[in-house]
């Protein structure tokens, strides 16, 4: 599944975290929902090349219950984890 295919609502299974000393303190990998919001309207079309916000469609923020949003710039491809100041989230297949 890839990051632009997410619905909100969708079940999906994922795992949160919070830096720790050393390393991120991970929670168990659970099943649920997660929330998505995508951007309703579209910029002016003299704007597209100007501008790097999200395009009508687009994921502009991603969440689970008890933990912080993601956006696809907040996405390390390296671990494959989204991080937001101290938060983590990794979600099950999960490609970009």
């Amino acid at each position: 599944m890839t990051f632009a295919d997410l619905t909100n609502g969708q079940v999906v299974r994922y795992r949160t975290g919070r830096a720790g000393r050393h390393d991120v303190d991970w929670n168990p990998w659970i099943e649920g929902p997660i929330y998505v919001m995508r951007r309703v309207t579209d910029l002016p079309k003299r704007l597209w090349n100007r501008s790097r916000a999200p395009r009508a469609g687009q994921i502009i923020t991603l969440t689970v219950p008890d933990s912080a949003d993601f956006s696809e710039i907040d996405y390390t491809s390296a671990f494959n984890v989204f991080t937001a100041e101290d938060y983590y989230l990794e979600i099950e297949g999960l490609t970009l």
